[in-house]
């Protein structure tokens, strides 16, 4: 039995906009979905449906063979949801704020206070867990709100931006976090994020959708084939971190190989991998056989794309970027 299942699911909303068309989709138990797509897309939508929180248009779902539109109490038993802006109590401690929902969710307190002990010292909360909730920061709310979520063992997981506010290494936990989840759980998780970078870290399938209407889905390999197969970027830029593994090749100069350009309908997206050996990379950037193209934009863009918004390091500046094989053309970023 598959973990979702989506069958022209579409949402139209009273005005006549339509969020959804159409949407037909599966997930396999154990498997880290990146459903991406600009804001506005309808991937909240799609999540609001999967909930039984929206009744669709036309179109079905379930949720481990649950229609989420006839038995929504059984289906929010059987997924946890975690939004980019957690919502709890204010008034309340983090573990008061954990106990609440372990009620809430059928499980008795000792058990409930066993969980939700265990689930703060995995996600580092610990030390904060008899503070009240209003003092905590925003990263340590999400962390909280994911802690929440799995409070009663979900089997379906809905995401959207969990690492939204989060410094690096609590980012870095909770992806290992969420591996662990799928790998070791069996948990199927179903991310909604508009970052590409930061879905291939963890995801194994991915969906792209726009204005409501899925444009592809399949992995990672699946997605490259059909928009860009044998065509890459290169980029040479100066003050990179040195946490990241890049190549320095001149005075203050990196490059960062092997980022695919996905060329989408909806967007340019660049998404980093590293198929490259070290010393592969260091020969073909000594070698410098490609052209360099130049635009206004790609300045602004290749940093958002490789850190996500709110990480780029500061004065990080590319100062070139090319298409390679030689010779080959693509539209400015």
């Amino acid at each position: 039995m598959e973990a979702v299942t989506i069958q022209k699911l579409s949402k139209t909303y009273p005005g006549g906009k339509e969020a959804l068309k159409q949407l037909s989709l599966s997930l396999s138990t154990g498997e880290v979905f990146g459903f991406l797509g600009p804001n506005g897309a309808g991937k909240t939508t799609t999540v609001k449906l999967l909930t039984g929180v929206l009744t669709p248009s036309s179109g079905s779902c379930d949720i481990m063979g649950v229609n989420p539109n006839v038995q929504p109490e059984k289906t929010h038993l059987l997924s946890g949801i975690v939004t980019e802006h957690a919502q709890m109590y204010d008034n309340l401690t983090g573990m008061e704020n954990l106990l609440f929902y372990a009620a809430a969710f059928g499980l008795e307190q000792k058990e409930g206070k066993q969980r939700g002990e265990s689930l703060l010292k995995e996600l580092e909360l610990t030390d904060a867990k008899d503070r009240k909730l209003a003092t905590y920061s925003t990263g340590m709310r999400q962390r909280l709100s994911l802690a929440r979520a799995l409070l009663h063992r979900p089997r379906v997981l809905f995401l959207d931006e969990p690492t939204s506010g989060l410094d690096p290494e609590s980012a870095q936990n909770v992806n290992q976090m969420i591996h662990n989840l799928a790998r070791k759980e069996g948990i199927t998780v179903f991310l909604c994020t508009h970052q590409l970078r930061y879905a291939q870290e963890i995801c194994t399938r991915y969906g792209l959708i726009e204005q409501g209407s899925l444009l592809a889905s399949g992995t990672i390999d699946e997605l490259r084939a059909r928009v860009f197969p044998t065509k890459s970027l290169r980029i040479c830029a100066s003050a990179v971190p040195e946490k990241l593994d890049f190549v320095k090749c001149g005075a203050n100069e990196f490059a960062i190989f092997e980022m695919i350009l996905m060329l989408l309908p909806w967007a340019s997206r660049i998404s980093c991998t590293a198929r490259m050996s070290r010393a592969e990379r260091t020969n073909e950037c000594a070698m410098k056989s490609t052209t360099f193209f130049t635009a206004s934009s790609a300045a602004s863009l290749i940093p958002r794309v490789i850190f996500g918004e709110e990480n780029v390091p500061p004065m990080f500046t590319p100062t070139d970027w090319s298409v390679f094989p030689p010779g080959t053309a693509t539209r400015a970023l």
